[in-house]
């Protein structure tokens, strides 16, 4: 089943350069693949398919209110929850992100299949999802030695975009500059 949500998409040049980064990471990490780098600023989940012009209609809205956003302070982490399995390019969140988010939040709410009430308490973390280790494999020993080169540790985004989620393959189905 697909899902969507809207995200920032990387400059073409800032993807090569994160695909240098991973490109000879060992076994059983599995880098990202060039096209699907991204900064998600909301998750929809499932969107029925008539619904799908009126969510292009207000992303483009979002869009049209949004100014091109950095993110700063990155470094490499290894997303930590019980059981770690992806290697993060993390980045400080800053109040242009944060409004972001806020302000997709607010104006898709009523496509978002997830119930309010039960919308986490944490704030969203900007970050590039690097690499993943297969299901099932959690060593922390896993770690890979990667760091961030300085050119990636303070990014420019100027496109925003409704991205698709069908079986792990990110597609971007419209994009707008900011």
């Amino acid at each position: 089943m697909e899902t969507y949500f809207i995200g920032l998409a990387p400059s073409e040049e800032t993807r090569t350069a994160l695909a240098n980064v991973v490109a000879n990471i060992p076994a059983p990490w599995t880098p990202t693949p060039v096209d699907d780098f991204h900064l998600t600023t909301h998750y929809l989940g499932h969107v029925a398919e008539e619904d799908l012009p009126q969510l292009i209609t207000l992303a483009e809205c979002i869009a049209d209110d949004t100014v091109p956003l950095s993110i700063e302070h990155g470094r490499t982490i290894v997303m930590r929850p019980a059981k770690p399995y992806m290697l993060w390019a993390k980045y400080a969140s800053s109040p242009w992100f944060d409004t972001l988010v806020s302000d997709c939040e607010r104006r898709l709410a009523k496509l978002t299949e997830h119930d309010p009430r039960h919308r986490s308490p944490r704030a969203s973390i900007p970050h590039l999802t690097l690499a993943r280790l297969p299901r099932g494999t959690y060593a922390e020993s896993l770690v890979p030695p990667v760091d961030l080169p300085a050119q990636l540790t303070n990014i420019r985004f100027d496109t925003l975009a409704l991205w698709k989620n069908e079986a792990g393959k990110y597609t971007i189905i419209k994009s707008w500059e900011l």
